[in-house]
């Protein structure tokens, strides 16, 4: 069976060195705490950046455990697949039947399980601070700061990770869908959106902003889309 985002590969490699960096460069700078049994160990990883946010799968061959120190510049929501990956965030586990959200201010450590994969939706908190403004017609001020997790059963979070699904089935269904400016860019701000619904500051301020009249237009868009 296809790994998903398979159409879309970013690495393959059983180089703990490469894999560090390029997991750096596609996510948030980290470094492996610990590799256990290095001569098994093997990075998958595949992904579209669709403008203003990126999907991704990785899977990891030999239980790894990973240091992202505290996050900058990402907003960040993983599920996991398979073999459990265990993200500590300031100090508490996620449980598996919950999302992880990485988002600025937060030491994030992560315990990957031999053969575990996860599922990513990635952006910038300058992406979010910019839609804010364009829905809001408001500047977002200090700092940006999201749940560290969300229940995957039900609720916004039980949403987003449905949106995310239905990005990468698309994505691997039609490969040829992203060669389209409009349809990638509806795809894209679906996606920020589901982001910027998770609990947290941006969604709290939203009940004192008054929302210009750009947020109906881009959920009609995505409605559409869907």
């Amino acid at each position: 069976m296809d790994l998903p985002l398979a159409s879309h590969p970013i690495v393959e490699t059983r180089d703990p060195d490469h894999a560090q960096s390029i997991l750096s460069r596609e996510m948030c700078s980290l470094r492996f705490k610990r590799v256990d049994h290095p001569e098994r160990f093997r990075l998958t990883m595949n992904g579209v950046r669709l403008g203003k946010t990126m999907i991704g799968y990785n899977r990891f061959g030999t239980e790894t455990v990973v240091d992202a120190g505290v996050i900058e510049d990402a907003l960040i929501f993983t599920t996991c697949i398979g073999n459990p990956t265990i993200p500590i965030i300031d100090g508490e586990p996620i449980s598996p039947n919950r999302a992880g959200i990485t988002s600025p201010g937060h030491h994030q450590l992560i315990h990957r399980g031999a053969d575990s994969g996860i599922l990513i939706l990635r952006t910038s908190i300058g992406q979010v601070k910019e839609r804010f403004e364009e829905l809001t017609g408001k500047k977002f001020d200090g700092p940006v700061k999201f749940d560290t997790s969300v229940e995957l059963a039900s609720g916004i979070g039980a949403h987003v990770a449905s949106v995310l699904r239905f990005a990468m089935s698309k994505c691997a269904e039609k490969p040829s869908l992203l060669d389209h400016p409009l349809l990638r860019s509806s795809l894209d701000e679906m996606l920020l959106s589901a982001l910027m619904s998770l609990p947290s500051q941006v969604n709290e301020a939203f009940s004192t902003a008054a929302v210009a009249t750009a947020g109906p237009k881009l959920v009609d868009r995505a409605e559409a889309y869907m």
